[in-house]
């Protein structure tokens, strides 16, 4: 009973139910980078089978389970379907299992059997060149005008395939600045650390970053238009120190402009720089002060992961 009211309390005093933020990155495979799904075929290679002659990396092993009536070919259907869920390029057949389930409740005292097809999914070296899209690192360095024409390195930040930070190097103030006013950060960081609440259209209206139960930092969201934020309220704990971003986009929903307000009345303007795939690659930081023009602070560049980054999982052929 006091469990029971201790948690009301809670929830009265939040003011909101918060849930933890949900994401499709269940992967039941070997790997800790993406395995995008898609709709391509899905080769089958069974025992005795030459695999081609490419470099490819063992991902995991997928399974497809039916009845004992259960065709060979119904089996291999749904491995490929899963395959595809997977993201795998091909499977190679390992082996088909049969158990016996006793049926403790089953009318006729029937035992059920099940059958079991598992496969190792395989994804060949040449087809991951997806992983540029994702960014590994991005490198700090302080404009100063009236120095050196070489760039000052600030600090770096290393980032996963979910874009959580994993390490930092150099200037904590530099990278904590980059990372905090990221929306990649703010809003599409998948970690359990995160919660979240919607607004009646689905939106993500705030999220809150928790240590150990502990809030460490909290973030509301507006917006304009479905799925864009146009502000970005950030409460940093145990300070209460706010920070607001102010986000405008272009007409193919990215972000041309930030303008981000800092607890100490330092006003910063952030231009995005994009490849001809629309894909950022870094960004330019100005300081803003009314009356004056506008006066380059930081530049950013963005690195990004390459199939190299997995050869220490590549199979030679």
């Amino acid at each position: 009973m006091k469990i029971f009211f201790h948690l009301l309390a809670i929830l009265l005093l939040s003011g909101c139910t918060i849930g933890y933020q949900l994401y499709d990155t269940s992967n039941e495979m070997l790997v800790d980078f993406p395995l995008p799904a898609h709709t391509q075929d899905v080769p089958i290679y069974f025992p005795g089978d030459t695999l081609p002659t490419q470099e490819y990396v063992r991902v995991g092993v997928l399974e497809a389970r039916g009845s004992e009536h259960t065709t060979y070919n119904d089996l291999i259907r749904v491995i490929q379907y899963k395959g595809q869920h997977a993201g795998v390029d091909a499977i190679q057949i390992l082996d088909k299992q049969s158990f016996v389930d006793e049926c403790e409740y089953c009318l006729y005292d029937d035992d059920e059997v099940t059958t079991v097809l598992s496969g190792l999914g395989i994804k060949y070296l040449d087809s991951l060149e997806y992983l540029s899209a994702y960014a590994k690192a991005k490198e700090i360095f302080v404009l100063n005008s009236g120095t050196s024409s070489s760039d000052p390195w600030a600090a770096k930040l290393w980032m996963d395939f979910n874009g959580s930070t994993q390490r930092e190097e150099g200037d904590e103030y530099y990278a904590e600045l980059i990372k905090k006013t990221s929306l990649d950060y703010l809003l599409h960081e998948e970690s359990r650390q995160w919660r979240y609440a919607n607004d009646p259209q689905g939106n993500v209206r705030m999220r809150v970053r928790s240590i150990q139960a502990v809030p460490q930092r909290r973030v509301w969201f507006t917006y304009k238009y479905q799925g864009f934020p146009s502000t970005a309220r950030i409460r940093d704990y145990p300070s209460k120190a706010e920070t607001l971003i102010q986000f405008e986009y272009d007409g193919y929903g990215h972000i041309m402009e930030k303008m981000i307000y800092l607890p100490d009345d330092t006003v910063l303007k952030e231009i995005p720089s994009y490849d001809a795939d629309g894909k950022q690659v870094g960004s330019a930081f100005f300081t803003v002060a009314p009356g004056q023009p506008d006066q380059p602070y930081l530049r950013v560049v963005h690195y990004f992961y390459s199939p190299e980054d997995v050869e220490d999982r590549i199979v030679l052929k």
